[in-house]
């Protein structure tokens, strides 16, 4: 059986706004943070809503668990699947976080 980092959905969400308002230069708010994937899958997927000057948005938040995940690795597309622009790393996490709007 394959093991996963531990990624709380409070984290992963904290990430993810740390990301957006980064991204956005400007305070974005995630709420309603709501899993959507299972527990013991790879990827851990939050429905949430982001809010920016008063707008809010539906967002999908995906954060892969492996514990060799490298979003910057040359073949990072290849190895793990879905890479998009939208990351942030940090040393705490050892990970990426991946934000995506719908």
């Amino acid at each position: 059986m394959t093991r996963y980092r531990e990624l709380s959905d409070t984290q992963t969400a904290n990430i993810a706004e740390a990301a957006l308002c980064h991204r956005f230069a400007q305070q974005v708010q995630v709420s309603g943070v709501r899993r959507i994937s299972e527990e013991n899958r790879r990827n851990l997927i939050l429905r949430t809503i982001a809010t920016l000057d008063g707008e809010s948005r539906g967002i999908i938040i995906k954060a892969d668990r492996a514990l060799d995940y490298d979003a910057s690795a040359p073949d990072a597309f290849e190895k793990f699947g879905l890479v998009k622009e939208w990351r942030w790393r940090s040393p705490q996490s050892r990970g990426s976080l991946t934000a995506c709007a719908v």
